[in-house]
Parts: C-alpha cells; structure tokens; sequence
C-alpha cells in the first residue's frame, strides 16, 4: 500500500558519508589554531570598530 517515506525516491550514483559522534573530535586543534586565529580577526578589525564608537 504505497511507499514507505525513506523509499519515496531512488537516487543513484550518490555516495555519502558519515561520521559517528564518538569518532569526532570536537575540540581538534583548537588551542593551537583556534586563538590566534580569534587574536588576527580581533586585532584586524580593532582598529575599523573602536573609533566609531568614540
């Protein structure tokens, strides 16, 4: 009696990926990529954002 709704459509030639959340690293590299980044978008747009304020 009809189709179930996860075989509405058959899509071929697609492939997908996935990743378990136990597999993930959340927190990869953030204390040695993720703080300077954070100090080079602070300390470029610093300047363009405080005199406005004054």
């Amino acid at each position: 009696m009809g189709l179930h709704f996860g075989d509405l459509a058959k899509v071929r030639h697609v492939i997908t990926f996935t990743l378990s959340p136990f597999e993930q690293r959340a927190f990869a590299n953030a204390v040695s990529k993720g703080i300077p980044n954070i100090w080079r978008r602070f300390s470029s747009s610093f300047l363009t954002v405080m005199p406005r304020k004054f």
